[in-house]
């Protein structure tokens, strides 16, 4: 079936809108606190969203602090992981309670973890293929070289998460536990239309990166205006917490729209769409 922009955002907010209460109980839980605990468990993190801040200085604490953003990072995307894909569950037609949903979410965090690493895989072949030529070409053309280079490989992630951005429902909605089945399947499906997915995610991020650069420096200066180096970093944290948490659920709510434009509706729970 055809993709279309308009049906998939009108759906989504409709989506979003009608189970809103529900939805925003989980991303409290499993983005909101990750959020706010991070900020808080490692508060040099704060330190990097200083666009004034000395890169080589950056890089040297990011080194040293490898070891315990990972691991609090593993620990947040685990929750993440789960909370996304209850908020697809509760979207869906089959109208899940909240601890079904999260039932079912836990249930299927290692197939998820299995297409994250699929995921990266394909990234890291595909991003070497195209790299490699445009950096060779960059000896002979310079500086424009470097910046194709960047193109080409920023342009190879957006591809890919085109391709794969509905496994997530067909993980849940279609009860598929296999990664390799439900990344294939999403392939499938998003082949039709993968160019207007495509310009579709890529007007998106842009509009959230604007939005996050407006949101972000007012939580700059508030953190600043805070008493103490504490208050500073849980007003960032929460601010990022709310943020995230309204991200997690407009994007669970424009998967599962374009899964079901996509896939097709089974008329027989076209009435079920909305309590």
């Amino acid at each position: 079936m055809a993709f279309n922009m308009n049906a998939t955002w009108s759906k989504a907010t409709s989506l979003v809108g009608a189970n809103f209460s529900l939805l925003a109980v989980v991303a409290g839980v499993f983005l909101f606190l990750p959020a706010v605990v991070i900020y808080l468990a490692v508060p040099d993190m704060a330190a990097f969203m200083d666009p004034t801040a000395d890169p080589e200085k950056m890089a040297a604490m990011m080194e040293g602090m490898m070891g315990k953003i990972f691991g609090w990072s593993a620990l947040a995307m685990i929750f993440q992981f789960v909370g996304y894909l209850a908020m697809v569950a509760l979207m869906g037609k089959a109208r899940p309670t909240v601890g079904e949903a999260l039932a079912q979410g836990a249930k299927s965090l290692p197939t998820m973890i299995g297409t994250l690493i699929l995921f990266m895989i394909a990234y890291a072949i595909l991003a070497l293929v195209i790299a490699v030529p445009l950096a060779l070409l960059g000896t002979l053309i310079g500086p424009l070289g470097a910046v194709l280079t960047m193109i080409g490989v920023l342009f190879v992630a957006l591809f890919l998460m085109t391709r794969f951005c509905v496994v997530m429902p067909v993980v849940m909605l279609e009860d598929t536990l296999n990664p390799i089945t439900a990344m294939k399947r999403s392939w499938q499906i998003t082949h039709p239309s993968q160019w207007s997915i495509l310009g579709f995610w890529a007007l998106l991020i842009v509009a959230y990166f604007v939005i996050a650069m407006l949101v972000f420096g007012v939580m700059s200066l508030m953190g600043a205006m805070a008493a103490t180096s504490t208050g500073s970093l849980l007003v960032m944290g929460i601010v990022n917490g709310i943020v995230g948490g309204l991200v997690a659920m407009l994007v669970s709510g424009i998967v599962v729209a374009m899964h079901q434009q996509l896939a097709g509706d089974n008329p027989a729970n076209l009435s079920e769409t909305f309590e």
